[in-house]
């Protein structure tokens, strides 16, 4: 008796987001044998052959081979691309504080997306100033949010704060005084009630009495 082993075709070469998603597909495997012989499809793989595994251009390899009741093998191969994107990054909208020292990073406010089931890595910065005095009124800082994935790719967006505030306020004057003489006229600055926002330092600067009549 003579004749020839089995031969084996593997399912086409795919393209996959995701490494975890590469499975063997024996059932998609084409083979044919000799005067109706019996035949055994395995699959070995994935196999790595470039790249990290995970990352976009990574390249993995799935070899299926038959075995026929005589014991005669054949193979053949499929290859699994993965293409996946970089992670894109949305900052929270720009917002109005009242003192810069009130502005808390959140990282749940942040419209992030990253491929497959990366949790990538999100960096939030300190608020720059970027115009006006620190914590005044119509000053300007801008944060910098920036996401990285798996694959050292990364994303940035930046958010605006503004500061509004009403300044310094004067709560409650020092009363007006009577006195003798002109030199008994001794003025308390740290008798007036004032309110500043954000902690800020506040110089009180006392001028000399104006005489207003007589």
């Amino acid at each position: 008796i003579e004749n020839d082993g089995p031969t084996i075709v593997a399912p086409e070469d795919i393209i996959l987001e995701c490494a975890a998603d590469a499975v063997a597909d024996i059932d998609g495997a084409v083979v044919t044998t000799t005067c109706g012989l019996e035949s055994e499809v395995t699959a070995e793989g994935p196999n790595l052959l470039e790249g990290d595994g995970i990352c976009d251009g990574s390249l993995w390899e799935f070899v299926y081979t038959v075995t026929d009741d005589c014991g005669r093998t054949a193979t053949d191969v499929q290859q699994v691309t993965i293409e996946n994107d970089g992670p894109t990054l949305t900052a929270p909208a720009d917002a109005q504080l009242a003192c810069i020292t009130d502005f808390v990073g959140d990282p749940s406010a942040v419209d992030a997306n990253l491929f497959c089931d990366d949790e990538g890595d999100l960096v939030i910065s300190d608020p720059v100033l970027l115009e006006g005095t620190s914590s005044c009124p119509g000053a300007e800082y801008m944060v910098t949010y920036t996401l990285t994935d798996a694959c050292g790719r990364t994303a940035e967006d930046t958010q605006m704060l503004t500061i509004a505030n009403s300044g310094l306020e004067i709560i409650t004057p020092p009363e007006d005084m009577t006195v003798t003489c002109y030199g008994d006229i001794n003025p308390d600055p740290w008798a007036i009630e004032y309110f500043t926002p954000c902690s800020s330092d506040v110089f009180i600067q006392v001028t000399p009495p104006t005489q207003l009549c007589c």
